[in-house]
Formats: structure tokens, sequence, C-alpha cells
């Protein structure tokens, strides 16, 4: 059978929000053809370059000329669409990865016994402080409930309670095009949607049980998180001779009533009292509790929400009691790159702990950033035991050690540590202790040191590979690093032969060590032709040396060693090739800046650079020879690829990356209830949709 193509239909104002609702569509696992429809609630003339540059990926794009709301918007795009199948999607939510593989055999399954429209459920996620909530709803819609007595009778606080998101939901095309959005409506769109299609034209509400969805909450320019009572109320009246007088009570009650709570409105207050004493049916507990509740700020009900509401969520306060310790942060590379995004989506009461780093605090204006002492660097950080066992003393919760040099001190700091450890492995292959007597010894410490952690948590399968190798019985999984933030603009990839060009201009960036290879690339550029140019961008122990061993192989005038760059897009804005010249790489974070510059990229082949290039990373691999490196830098040269080829690595990336699965992986593996932080059949996190 045939797998059948879906058409996701995102209506908009070009938030910036609309990026990353674009990214989670082209992320998806779905085998079928999906084609994207967004419709633009504006001018098109009034819109920037930067705001149509949002459009980018986009199938078709249809400007309303503005004023028409999301409902009309909808329309419009279903209308539009060319697909058997249809889906909405918010600008400001995003799709797990696994949403429509998960979602569309239910529908296939369901549709034999008439119109059916299949939602699921979601996490729902802060826009400001980050936290994320576990699974949303609790109870599911039972088969033939009403759908106003599950979303609104006996309505409560809390995270958990019933609901059917818009961007959940998933039908036929011509279910979407028969029950139509209703035009000028504000507030309420998703609810009276669902009561037309279920009263009006008889169709099956269904719940997939899984999480596909990634809601964000008080996102801004959203009508939802406003407080308008009386077109809450209003609406409420255009349904009210179809409800039960107690569904009737119990909605007035939470919804309408508690925004004029909270907007201070004493004539909305009346207003909505007289409605409800006119029905003759008093409220629930539940409803009144919620009415009760709007005495606090909106934006502080939501983050009680969202970090305590799920009641039996196995992420419920997680992120108040994490703390995730790194070595340092500054200078700024992959590792450190990681530890800021993931404390940035963990929300701001997660505590990154440096061991020495006292220019750290400050780094991140939401998350609280401390220092336990002055720098330490080489052999010398041994010292940072003493510091960690003082400090280790007053933790609870769960501490996220971030790479092998906040690792090894943190578990050999005490014999009883009195909070669950998860060590975050980025460094410890075969191919870098086979460099580095150093770190050879660290892989020797890490052998007997880390069967103390309750999990070990490795940045790429071929990582974790070699770790189930010499850690056997210890708990372990793979969860990617968050891919590198794409340029707002990035210019066209050049194409076509360039070895006739004035100048080819190749760049590499990476601490100057001896892990990362470069006296590789020094001879590779020896051999290549002498309009062949590098920049180097980073700094190291191995500066002079390298400087001296560009005089020897006669190319001073050919590279440029330009130091620690805190901002490297430029440079990557102005080269042709980027090279890696690296052995070994644990996740390959300057190689995923490459490709997400649309830049190709010339590796060492190595295991994990196989699993990467080129299907996800468009380049080539080259022998970890000078001649071999070479080679591959003049044939990248000779045949640039094709923009097209930027374009399917960058979908397939998305879709193997996903930013909202990273996210909520993490989310699982940081909790303390956590019995199993793996899916038996593949290690994978699961907490990642499939």
């Amino acid at each position: 059978m045939t797998t059948p193509a879906v058409t996701v239909v995102v209506p908009t104002v070009l938030r910036p929000s609309l990026a990353r609702a674009v990214r989670s569509v082209r992320g998806q696992d779905y085998a079928g053809r999906l084609e994207l429809v967004v419709v633009v609630d504006r001018d098109r003339a009034e819109c920037s370059v930067e705001e149509l540059s949002l459009l980018a990926g986009v199938d078709v794009t249809v400007f309303t000329g503005g004023g028409r709301l999301a409902g009309a918007a909808r329309n419009l795009g279903a209308a539009r669409a060319t697909s058997p199948l249809l889906a909405f999607l918010d600008d400001d939510d995003a799709w797990l990865p696994g949403k429509l593989t998960a979602q569309v055999p239910l529908l296939l399954q369901q549709e034999s016994e008439g119109q059916v429209v299949v939602g699921s459920r979601l996490v729902q996620r802060h826009s400001v402080t980050g936290r994320t909530s576990g699974p949303v709803p609790r109870d599911l819609l039972a088969e033939e409930q009403r759908v106003e007595d599950y979303l609104f009778r006996g309505r409560r606080p809390g995270v958990a309670r019933p609901t059917l998101q818009t961007s959940t939901l998933l039908m036929r095309t011509t279910t979407a095009r028969s029950v139509q959005w209703r035009p000028g409506l504000r507030r309420h769109q998703d609810w009276d949607w669902l009561l037309s299609a279920q009263q009006d034209h008889g169709v099956r509400l269904v719940h997939h049980p899984d999480v596909t969805v990634v809601y964000d909450m008080g996102s801004v320019g959203s009508i939802s998180s406003g407080a308008a009572w009386s077109e809450s109320l209003a609406w409420a009246r255009s349904w009210r001779h179809r409800w039960s007088r107690r569904t009737y009570a119990d909605f007035v009650c939470a919804q309408p009533l508690r925004y004029a709570i909270q907007a201070r409105s004493l004539p909305g207050v009346a207003a909505c009292l007289r409605a409800g004493l006119a029905n003759g049916c008093l409220p629930g507990p539940g409803p009144a509790v919620f009415a009760a509740a709007a005495v606090l700020p909106r934006t502080t009900i939501e983050r009680l929400l969202t970090s305590s509401g799920a009641g039996s969520s196995s992420t419920e306060g997680t992120d108040m009691s994490t703390t995730i310790l790194v070595s340092h942060l500054t200078p700024t590379f992959g590792l450190e790159k990681s530890v800021l995004r993931l404390a940035e989506d963990l929300g701001p009461d997660v505590t990154v702990v440096c061991i020495g780093d006292p220019r750290a605090p400050g780094l991140l204006p939401d998350v609280q950033v401390t220092s336990l002492g002055s720098r330490l660097t080489g052999w010398s950080r041994l010292a940072s035991i003493v510091r960690l066992r003082r400090w280790s003393a007053q933790q609870s919760g769960t501490v996220v050690a971030a790479g092998v040099w906040a690792v090894l001190p943190l578990l050999a700091s005490r014999r009883a540590l009195p909070f669950r450890i998860v060590a975050w492995e980025h460094t410890l292959t075969e191919e870098r202790t086979g460099t580095s007597r150093r770190l050879a010894l660290l892989r020797r410490a890490a052998a007997v040191l880390y069967r103390r952690a309750d999990l070990v948590v490795c940045v790429s399968d071929d990582l974790r590979r070699q770790v189930d190798g010499w850690l056997r019985g210890v708990p372990s999984t793979t969860i990617p690093n968050h891919l590198p933030a794409r340029p707002h603009v990035v210019p066209a990839p050049r194409a076509g032969d360039l070895s006739g060009a004035h100048a080819v201009r190749l760049l590499s960036v990476g601490s100057l060590t001896s892990v990362k290879n470069y006296p590789l690339l020094l001879r590779a550029l020896s051999l290549l032709p002498e309009h062949y140019v590098l920049d180097v961008l980073g700094d190291g122990n191995m500066d002079a040396a390298l400087r001296a061993l560009a005089g020897d192989l006669g190319v001073t005038e050919r590279v440029t060693f330009r130091g620690y760059v805190a901002d490297p897009v430029p440079y990557y804005a102005g080269c042709d090739v980027v090279v890696q010249p690296s052995l070994s790489e644990t996740f390959g974070f300057v190689m995923f800046e490459a490709a997400s510059n649309d830049k190709p990229l010339v590796a060492v082949d190595f295991p994990h650079a196989r699993d990467l290039v080129p299907d996800l990373i468009v380049g080539r691999l080259g022998a970890p020879t000078p001649e071999g490196l070479a080679a591959a830098v003049l044939a990248t040269v000779t045949e640039l690829p094709p923009r097209d080829a930027f374009v399917d690595a960058q979908r397939r990336r998305d879709a193997r990356f996903s930013a909202e699965a990273v996210l909520a992986a993490w989310v699982e593996a940081v909790a303390p209830a956590a019995a199993d932080p793996t899916d038996a059949s593949s290690g994978a996190p699961a907490a990642v949709a499939r």
C-alpha cells in the first residue's frame, strides 16, 4: 500500500518561531511525500526581507492581505492542499520527528467507520522559561464522549487537564474542507472547530496516546495568552443551547470568569456571575478552584503548571533539581556550546557550575552560572577534586557532569555522592586515546570511576559503542548535541569547478592540540596549488609548533592563524571548503557548523565521519595522509556540490537531530524516576518520539 502524502497547513504572521515549526515538518521521519503550505496573515508588501526569509523551505505560500485571523488562514491553506491527508500546525509549536509516522496508520485504521480526526498527547513548553511538562493530557477522549464534556466539565488547574490541541490534528483533506474554521473568531478557535466537527459533521475524534507535539505556552503575539473575558463569554453563549447546564457552568467559571479576575475587571466578573446564575446550575469544585487561581498572574500559573502540574509525570519538578557541572565555559567550543544550549532549554532553575572559570558567570541571562574558583589547566585540574569534595556535600537531585574533566573529579571526590549522576561523555574514543598519552590515562581512570555513574550519555552512536566496550554493565544512551544554529542569512554556495579561481579559500576550526591533527592539514596544504589559502581559527599549546611547521613546509604566506574567534560565521561565509583534519570526533560540532553554513566539508575518514558524510553533511572523506587529504580537497573544489545537495542534507539532519527530540531525551535522562533510560530495541532515549 502506498504511503499517502500529507499537506501541512501553518497559519502565521511571520513570527520568528515559524522557522522552528518549518524545521520540525522537514524533520519528519515519515515515508510519504510532505507538502508544506504556509498562510501568512499579512500584506506581502509590508513584510521585511528578514521576515520573508522565514519562508525558506516552504512549498506553497499564501498571503491573505492581513487581518483575516488564523481560522480563515487555515481554511485558505486547506483549499490549496494537494494531498489526500492534511495536518495543522501553529507557527509557535513544533512536531516531534515521529508524529506522522505514528498518526497516519491510526487514521487509516479508524476511518473505516466514517470521518475521523486523530489528535495526540503533547508536552507543554513555557516560551520564556523553557520549562517542559510531562505528557498532556493524562486522560484521553473516550469513545463517543461529547467533546465539550471532555474539555470543560470538571475543568481544573493542572497541565494534565483534557486537551485536543490544533497542532496535534491529522485528517482527510476532504474533512478539513468540509469542516470550516469560523471566520473572524479570535478566541477558542480550536474548541469551536472540534465542536463543529463532532456535532455538525459527525466526525469521530480519536486520541493517539503518544506525545507528538511540543506546544509553546504564552508565546509573544498569541491570542490564547491574553485574557479577553468578553470574547470567551460570547463564544460560550453561542454554544450554550447545545451543552448540558453543568458543562456550561463549568466553562463559564473556569474560562471567562477566570479571565475577568485576571484582568481585574469588576464588570467582567459581574457579567460572568450573572451568566452562571442564569443557567440554574452551579459549577463543580475544579472550575471554582481554576477561577480562584486567577488571583495569580497568568505567567506565574503557566510556570507552576509546566513545572509541577502533571502529577504522575516522570518529569515533574526535574528542572528545579538539576545541576550541570563543567570544567569551564570559556573559550567556548563544541562541548561548552552544548552545555550552554542544554541549560537554556532545561530552564532558568537549572544551575550551571564551572569548576574553574571566573569569566563564566553572566554568560546566560536567564540561567544561574557560578564558578568554584580560579581556572585550572593541564594536570592542575586534579585540584578540582578538592573543590568538588566540599561542593558535592551540599548538592541533591541530579548532576549532569559534562566532559571527562568534570566527570572524573566529581566521581573521585567522594565515595558516596548524595545525588544522581549523569556522565555526559564527549571525548574518549580509541583514536583520541591512541594519539594522546594524557587521554589514554584518563580513559583508564574512566574505566574505573564511570562505573559509579547512574547513566552515561554519549553524543554519538560510535562513541557509545566504544564506551560500552570498556564499561560493561553501566546504563548508557545516545543523545546527540543540538545542531549549531543556522545563520539567518546563508550565502548561496559556489558551484561547479573552482580549480581555476584566483583563490580557493579553505577554513579549519578547532583547538590547536594533538587530537586535532593540524600537522596533517599543513602538509596537505603544501601539496595543493599555491592559490589555495587556509584560515585556521583556534588556539592551543601547539600554536608555536604549527607556525614553525608552516615555515618548514613553505606555506607561511598561505596560512593565517587567527587564534580563537568567538563568532566564526563570517569566516564560514567567506570560505569555499571547510577542512577537518582530526583523526576522531565524538560529535563533530565544526562539521555540523560547516553544514549549517552550506559549505562542503573535507574530513579524514574515521567511523563517526562515515556516519555523517555525505548523507547528513555534504562533502568528502580522505585517507589520513597528506596525499589523501589533498586529493579529497582537489576533488571537492573541482566539482562543488549543487544547492539541492545542501537542502536535502539539511532535511535529513533535521529529521535525525530534532531539537525537540533532543530536549525530550534530556528531560527523561535527568528525571530521577526514570528507571529505564533507553529503548530496548535501539538504545535511543525513550522520550524521543519515533
